[in-house]
């Protein structure tokens, strides 16, 4: 099921990442699975260490975005939203728009401005 292919997908995203620590996709795929497991707080933790790193990139700040907002850290979600799309308008719109975390959204004021 959909299930066991994200564990399969986060061991094998671990076992890269215990081997090569500085290999940041590996990592952030990592962080991915977990979200998709709905193991929000983890995968947080793990956005925010690439952050810390990697403070300007679009596709983290989105990915941290989601899983605040899945937990219903609105605000926090918004503003995150917002940076990501600053950073890359196109791609970021197109996905939040799509995305089933944002879809309660929908007829928000705030989030039909960051995604107009």
């Amino acid at each position: 099921g959909k299930l066991g292919r994200h564990e399969e997908a986060l061991n094998c995203f671990e076992n890269v990442y215990r081997e090569h620590p500085r290999h940041m996709d590996s990592l952030f795929q990592k962080g991915i699975q977990l979200a998709e497991l709905d193991r929000h707080d983890q995968a947080i933790k793990i956005f925010d260490k690439l952050l810390s790193k990697h403070k300007d990139n679009a596709n983290i700040i989105y990915a941290k975005a989601r899983s605040l907002a899945v937990l219903d850290h609105v605000g926090e979600s918004m503003d995150l939203l917002k940076a990501a799309v600053r950073k890359d308008p196109k791609t970021i719109r197109k996905w939040a728009k799509a995305e089933k975390a944002f879809e309660r959204f929908e007829d928000d004021e705030q989030f039909k401005k960051i995604v107009k």
